[in-house]
């Protein structure tokens, strides 16, 4: 077990779940960022565990060392060719990032979109290829719907295939365009088309920044991703502080006579991690140095 450490960016465990910490809110809470949903969420400190340690009280209910917990079959022969494949596949994915002596989110981020993947998919993946060191656990579990329907591979071919070319475009078309286009499509091919939900799914499934690159361009996605080399974030609280100035659309008058005076600016300081603002001041000019003075004062 390596030691407990409380350092930004240091990968926790609380209640099952994977956390990133962020900063120190105080002794006693952390700020972190939970991997699989991305929201932030504070901790208590007492409670956090190292990466490295699993829970569990019954080896056999480990599901990422042992793949029958997950009907999975534990011999590689009796795996369905397909599924296997599919396993090696998923490994190569994230085998450069086991390969790196030091694995930072903003890696896996670009990596991620570089496979048309999610962030949280591949922390899975990762997460339970280290807890075995085997390809097995990387098997996709086994259904439990077999016999409830299931869309084939030649209509998701088809749902892929217009999402790339009608809707990651930057023509922009609409969700119910590539509805209409993928029951053409199936129609053709004598297939039986897939719900309206089905595709809508497959569409909400698409990484943010891939849907704002493609769409919109990469100047769009960089609010996804950020500039590489910098964290607009900060790395905890008030690490990073933005102003910003904002001319109200009120008009304020004088005490005596009810005559107007003008329309008074705002500045604000916000932080960029917690989006908290920290500090704000009202006055009727736009003086950046004069505003940040007063302003700093929270």
């Amino acid at each position: 077990m390596n030691p407990l450490r409380f350092d930004a960016g240091v990968i926790v465990m609380y209640r099952g779940a994977r956390y990133e910490i962020v900063g120190a809110v105080n002794l006693a809470t952390l700020l972190t960022r939970n991997l699989e949903t991305l929201k932030i969420e504070h901790l208590p400190i007492a409670e956090v565990l190292p990466d490295d340690v699993t829970l569990e009280s019954n080896p056999e209910s480990n599901s990422a060392s042992n793949p029958a917990a997950h009907g999975r079959a534990s011999d590689p022969s009796l795996i369905p060719k397909d599924l296997w494949d599919e396993a090696n596949a998923r490994f190569e994915i994230i085998k450069p990032l086991l390969d790196l002596p030091k694995r930072t989110r903003a890696t896996v981020k670009a990596h991620a979109l570089e496979f048309n993947r999610s962030v949280a998919t591949l922390y899975r993946w990762l997460e339970s290829y280290q807890a075995s060191g085997e390809i097995l656990s990387l098997v996709r579990d086994a259904r439990t719907d077999i016999g409830k329907g299931r869309i084939t591979a030649e209509i998701e071919a088809i749902i892929g295939d217009v999402i790339q070319t009608h809707y990651l475009t930057e023509q922009r078309s609409s969700v119910r365009s590539v509805i209409l286009k993928i029951r053409r499509h199936c129609k053709a091919a004598k297939f039986e088309p897939p719900h309206d939900n089905t595709v809508r799914n497959r569409i909400a499934r698409l990484p943010d920044v891939l849907r704002a690159a493609r769409r919109h361009g990469r100047k769009a996605a960089e609010r996804f991703e950020g500039k590489a080399g910098i964290n607009h974030d900060g790395r905890w609280p008030n690490d990073i502080v933005q102003m910003d100035h904002i001319l109200l659309d009120i008009e304020l008058v004088d005490d005596d006579y009810r005559l107007p005076v003008g329309r008074p600016w705002l500045t604000a300081l916000i932080c960029t991690r917690t989006r908290m603002i920290t500090g704000y001041h009202l006055s009727f000019a736009i003086g950046v140095e004069k505003n940040a003075i007063a302003t700093s004062y929270w």
